[in-house]
């Protein structure tokens, strides 16, 4: 989904900007901008590449200029002069002209998708809603309009046709709707849903959690028609009560065609105020819908009151402008150089593929690295340690104080991760996210002393796990500067493969006890308090399971965000991260769902010996190189692998090819 806000190239709205710089800034976090031209851009501040739609101009009343009911224009405009300004022409070729232009402007800027008005209304209509054409005319009318204009296009770029309250596509009935979907010829085509307008197609609306319902409903109604719905205005104006005054005690327009239309104007604006939609659930409702693009479509006086609004709305999405600026530039590992490097296996002198799983490891090595010259001789690992407020449900053996001792002993060098790294010459960085006491000699990132008991609420606040993700992105950004091409995760922190336990639970929809084993080695009655307070945890929090930093904040801990923002640093920065057991799986599961093409550039290591070990591999769709019973932690698992690899890589770059021995390659056998 392209997260983007409404911007004209009206004076008046880019003058509220100093330079481009000043409107790169507003757009921080989300895609671009639907773009509405009015003039040139003669600052140039508008960047092309940001513009994703385009929003044509509206005539709100143009029906009778394409039909040629000449007694109703002269009755709006006055005379035949008026009518001949306002379309710039005398026949429906000018309405047509017009748009055409704009088509040229909306491929100028490189523009996925344009937006066309799909209604009609006299100026006296717009303020008494006695409407004189019916939503049949009206649809029947904008089906010949643009069939006429788009039937040169290509299909490259999409119409998406946009609701109003007023005669047309109301989005009240599901027949009309249908009706217009069908009409149109061009294959490229669909809905851009207007909340706000919505809401005005039924006055008795007062509060949002009532327009939120309302809107519900109407998508119930039409079924499989939502199918359709590709983008989403959305804002929302509860002006239900004024326009009810106004329909009953019309005011009076004035005598000119001029007078009128300021008077229109302003009204306008009143009923469709465009403010930010708020309350609790529409995050939901934009879930449900699943459009490919979300416009924030407000009016605002300048660029403060325009960055509240954004703001605003994107909180009450829980949608972070950082997290989201780093979800949006991911892009999927390059197949290319994967096929590059399975060109170069299989010319290598050996039978085709003998290498098995190491082969295709690597193939993903040079696929999230960006390049066939691998080169892994420089690698570390990042063990992320925290402590877990659960831990006084019972659920662990231990208490802080080992992940405390542990912390100690990462620093000097004498854990079983040290030593693995050691002889297969890796790095180990251990870093403190939120351990209970302080250890010198680690890195310190805490975000706090322990996370909350779980069982009793939230582990941590929604920022709180954001800051994680975060801080784990950065890290891996550090490292990637210093020359490491291999990075492995793992992590230390008694009662964590407790809250990983509990995200499993959710996101796969698994009973607990399917999803929950006995971590460092608890007797029957342990893992039973363990099974329970996962149970009270998930029934205490009611975690949205489509909602991953919502899973994360009140069931996990700092260790699992922070290596999930490791995971979802190596796709940003292009370095192969290395998944370690059954947290560390945990932990890519949900980077994964943040954003899948992180999937490409993920190393399975092993299958944790921990009974949910093998539902996350299929669950991703890894084939892990080694099933050893592993459930050590710290990231062993992960530094096993390594040693496989560099062998891997040894061949990749050293071994002879049959051309070297002048033997003819073996063919590549292939399924029928």
């Amino acid at each position: 989904m392209k997260i983007m806000f409404n911007l004209t190239t009206s004076s008046e709205d880019l003058d509220r900007f100093q330079d481009r710089k000043d409107l790169l800034e507003l757009m921080h976090g989300l895609d671009g901008v639907e773009l509405m031209q009015f003039e040139e851009d003669s600052r140039e501040i508008i960047p092309k590449d940001r513009v994703i739609g385009f929003h044509m101009g509206y005539f709100p009343c143009w029906l009778d200029f394409w039909n040629g009911n000449e007694d109703a224009l002269i009755k709006e405009f006055d005379n035949r002069e008026t009518v001949e300004q306002v379309y710039s022409g005398k026949d429906r070729s000018a309405i047509l002209n017009r748009y055409k232009r704009e088509l040229q402007w909306a491929h100028h800027y490189g523009a996925e998708y344009v937006v066309f008005h799909v209604s009609e209304s006299t100026i006296e209509e717009s303020f008494t809603w006695k409407y004189q054409h019916t939503d049949e005319e009206v649809i029947d009318g904008t089906i010949e309009l643009l069939n006429e204009l788009f039937r040169d296009e290509d299909g490259g770029i999409a119409l998406l046709v946009e609701n109003l309250w007023q005669p047309g596509l109301t989005f009240t009935r599901p027949e009309m709707t249908k009706r217009l979907l069908e009409g149109i010829q061009y294959p490229n085509k669909g809905i851009m849903l207007d909340t706000g307008h919505l809401l005005h197609t039924n006055t008795a609306i007062r509060t949002q959690e009532a327009g939120l319902q309302y809107i519900h409903g109407l998508l119930d109604d039409h079924g499989e028609l939502c199918k359709y719905i590709r983008g989403v205005h959305l804002n929302q104006s509860l002006t239900g009560e004024y326009c009810e005054e106004t329909i009953k005690n019309p005011p009076y327009l004035g005598a000119t065609y001029g007078e009128r239309y300021g008077k229109m104007f302003w009204h306008a604006f009143a009923v469709d105020k465009h403010q930010p939609f708020t309350c609790d659930g529409v995050d939901k409702l934009i879930r449900r819908i699943s459009p490919e693009y979300l416009t924030f479509e407000f009016i605002s006086a300048d660029s403060t009151e325009h960055r509240a609004c954004l703001d605003a709305q994107l909180e009450a999405l829980r949608v972070d402008r950082d997290l989201n600026a780093v979800l949006a530039a991911i892009r999927p590992a390059d197949q290319n150089i994967f096929e590059a490097c399975e060109h170069r296996f299989d010319i290598i002198a050996k039978p085709v593929g003998s290498l098995g799983k190491l082969e295709n490891l690597i193939e993903r090595v040079a696929a999230a690295s960006g390049t066939v010259d691998v080169d892994i001789s420089k690698k570390c690992v990042l063990v992320f340690c925290a402590d877990n407020g659960v831990l006084a449900q019972g659920v662990a053996q231990s208490t802080h104080e080992v992940t405390t001792a542990i912390g100690r002993s990462l620093v000097r060098g004498t854990t079983s991760v040290n030593a693995m790294a050691k002889a297969c010459g890796a790095e180990v960085f251990p870093v403190d996210m939120g351990m209970v006491d302080k250890t010198e000699g680690l890195l310190d990132r805490s975000i706090r002393c322990g996370t909350n008991d779980i069982s009793q609420g939230p582990a941590m606040s929604r920022k709180e796990a954001i800051k994680a993700i975060l801080t784990g992105i950065e890290l891996v950004g550090q490292r990637a500067g210093e020359g490491y091409s291999l990075i492995a995760t793992g992590e230390a922190g008694i009662g964590n493969t407790t809250t990983s336990s509990a995200i499993l639970s959710v996101l796969l929809d698994k009973p607990v006890a399917e999803v929950t084993g006995r971590g460092s080695g608890l007797t029957d009655e342990g893992l039973l308090r363990k099974q329970c307070a996962i149970e009270r945890a998930i029934q205490t929090n009611m975690p949205d399971r489509e909602d991953i930093i919502d899973v994360l904040a009140k069931l996990g801990g700092f260790d699992i965000a922070a290596m999930t923002g490791a995971f979802l640093g190596g796709a940003i920065y292009h370095v192969p991260i290395i998944m370690d057991g059954f947290i560390s799986g945990v932990a890519a599961l949900c980077a994964v769902r943040l954003c899948p093409a992180v999937a490409g550039y993920i190393l399975p290591s092993h299958v944790s010996a921990e009974p949910a070990g093998r539902m996350l591999m299929e669950e991703m769709g890894f084939a892990p190189m080694i099933h050893g019973d592993l459930r050590l932690g710290e990231g062993t698992g992960a530094v096993a692998l390594m040693p496989l690899l560099d062998m891997a890589v040894s061949v990749y770059r050293h071994a002879a090819t049959f051309e070297d021995i002048q033997v003819e390659a073996y063919e590549k056998w292939k399924s029928n």
